[in-house]
């Protein structure tokens, strides 16, 4: 696997908040994702960016998106607009990453085996039935349900 095989990408809503976020990611991206640190990185932001954080984000080499916000009643759904570029359609994978995420080592041995990657979120928000659901869709064996949450420790559920 090699940097040209995938683009790797985050949305950030247009405040400094998740701007700075946003420029954190990449720069963790470009200083130790080891071989695949020069992998394309796209920046959507969500509405117009001043001038300052474009130059931070073009200094690490990263193609800025201004894209349109998905739904107002659910701005979590902006990170969906990545899915929406050219440039990720045409990808042989894509890695759509948090803005609040930072990379600590190479990524290459979590790629390399796996189609479909998910993180159990800080809080319980899917029910056992869509996950069972979606591993299905995508022919994945579904692993136990024995993970807790990571911020309050929340059990995910037994699969019934």
């Amino acid at each position: 696997m090699t940097r040209d095989d995938f683009i790797v990408g985050c949305v950030a809503d247009n405040n400094p908040k998740y701007l700075g976020q946003a420029l954190r990611l990449l720069q963790s991206w470009r200083w130790f994702a080891g071989s695949l640190a020069g992998a394309d990185f796209h920046v959507c932001v969500v509405g117009h960016v001043e001038q300052s954080w474009l130059q931070s984000y073009k200094r690490y080499g990263a193609v800025i998106h201004n894209v349109s916000c998905f739904d107002e009643r659910h701005l979590p759904s902006n990170k969906l607009r990545f899915l929406e570029l050219p440039d990720v359609v045409r990808a042989e994978r894509a890695i759509l990453l948090d803005c609040d995420t930072l990379v600590v080592q190479e990524p290459v041995q979590l790629l390399e085996s796996h189609d479909f990657l998910a993180k159990i979120a800080d809080h319980a928000t899917v029910s056992s039935r869509i996950f069972s659901n979606l591993f299905s869709e995508f022919g994945i064996l579904l692993p136990a349900a024995s993970e807790y949450c990571t911020v309050q420790g929340e059990a995910t559920g037994k699969l019934s």
